[in-house]
This record gives structure tokens, C-alpha cells and sequence, in this order.
């Protein structure tokens, strides 16, 4: 950031615009690159894993474990795929360089962040399919994308007016 400070690019690092950047004004880690959650539910059990994924990685650094190098260009890559196919794609894993299937990423942030989450109590619960799988599994029953629509907009209601467990 003190590099694009010194060209001009920005004038302090909240101009930076990047997926995931510190905040160093809080000391936090601020994740930025998730959409608008339409439930409730779902932004909850969202902020619970990136909570869990911002802590184990504190600790995966403090405790000086092995972090796999990958380029950026790479990233872009899994980035692309999940944005272009979602939960019903695949990504790459860089350490075998073989495909997998995108919906076992959940699994695998899980496994991976398991000490923090139990020794913090922190349990996110995702529901069956996400947004995208509902709406596409009701087109597919034959609703209209009006139906679609209505139904996702009454979810959002409901479930963030406090009527969700």
C-alpha cells in the first residue's frame, strides 16, 4: 500500500479496493468480496466462517505453519470459476493441481478452521442449497422469474425482520 501511496494511485489504503484488506484504523480484517446475503441465516453462518477463516489464518501465521504460495493470476482463476458456476462448478486445488467440486470448499473451510471454531464456539449453519441453487431448482420446477423473485424477496423479509430461529 505504501507503494501506490508513493505513485499517486491513492491518497490512504481505504481507497484500496481489494477483495479482503486489513483496516487499520479498527485492527480488523475487512472481507469484501461477498455479495448481499438474502437471509439472515445465511449472512450469519457467512460472517461466522469468515470469522473462523480470519482467526485460523492468524494462527496458521502465529504459529508459523507452512502457507502454500500461489500467483494471483491462479487465484483469479478459482475466483472466476466460483463467480461464473458457484457451489455447482469445480476449483482447483493448487497443492494437487487437480479439480474438485466447488460444494466441498464448505468442508474443506470447516476442517481446516475446526480448532478455532470449537475452542470459540462458533458453529455457521449453512443452509441445504444457497440462494442461486433455490432459484435455479425453482425455474427448473417451472416458476416464473417473477415467482422467483417474489419468493426470494419474501425470504429476505422475513428472515431479517427477526422471524428466523
Amino acid at each position: 500500500m505504501a507503494q501506490l501511496i508513493n505513485w499517486g494511485s491513492i491518497v490512504e489504503y481505504t481507497q484500496v479496493w481489494w477483495s479482503i484488506r486489513p483496516h487499520f484504523s479498527f485492527g480488523t480484517v475487512e472481507v469484501r468480496i461477498c455479495d448481499a446475503q438474502p437471509t439472515a441465516e445465511q449472512s450469519d453462518a457467512l460472517a461466522s466462517l469468515i470469522a473462523a477463516c480470519v482467526l485460523q489464518a492468524t494462527r496458521d501465521e502465529d504459529e508459523q505453519r507452512p502457507n502454500l504460495e500461489v500467483s494471483g493470476r491462479l487465484l483469479e482463476e478459482n475466483l472466476w470459476r466460483a463467480i461464473r458456476y458457484g457451489l455447482d462448478g469445480k476449483l482447483v486445488d493448487f497443492e494437487s493441481g487437480n479439480e474438485f467440486s466447488s460444494a466441498a470448499v464448505l468442508d474443506r473451510l470447516l476442517e481446516w478452521t475446526r480448532p478455532v471454531r470449537d475452542e470459540l464456539g462458533i458453529d455457521p449453519k449453512f443452509p441445504a442449497e444457497n440462494s442461486s441453487q433455490r432459484q435455479q431448482r425453482l425455474i427448473g420446477e417451472g416458476r416464473t422469474m417473477r415467482e422467483v423473485f417474489s419468493q426470494t424477496c419474501s425470504e429476505t423479509a422475513s428472515s431479517y425482520s427477526g422471524e428466523y430461529d
